[in-house]
């Protein structure tokens, strides 16, 4: 599964439970993440593919990051996710790898992947 048909896939998951303009920011502000931006305020509200003036983008990002109703419904969002990965399964297998990235083990790689049925679904 690629990036963005994971987030068409949980976006059609919780649309019927969070507010429409609510869930269109969120959509691009997490397709601006995924078009390489970085994850401050500023940069994803520049990365936001609209016709509306760099400003006007930053202040979306800034509304919807300040959201009191987003917080609220993350745990909501986050079940969602966890469905699209575990489907019915009750206890996922997690497995951890934590590996060196250079001989000097200064950098180090920190991977997660569901088991399922014996296959790896793939990494988070």
């Amino acid at each position: 599964m690629n990036a963005l048909s994971i987030v068409n896939n949980v976006v059609s998951l919780v649309s019927y439970n969070m507010h429409k303009t609510r869930l269109n920011a969120v959509t691009a502000c997490v397709k601006s993440l995924l078009n390489g931006s970085a994850a401050t305020v500023t940069s994803i509200g520049r990365g936001i593919n609209t016709k509306a003036f760099e400003k006007h983008r930053i202040k979306r990002a800034d509304r919807l990051l300040s959201n009191p109703h987003l917080f609220s419904e993350t745990p909501f969002i986050y079940a969602s996710i966890c469905q699209l990965f575990c489907g019915s399964t009750s206890r996922p297998v997690i497995s951890i790898d934590w590996s060196d990235l250079d001989d000097h083990k200064a950098h180090f790689l920190l991977r997660a992947a569901i088991s399922l049925k014996g296959a790896c679904s793939g990494p988070f």
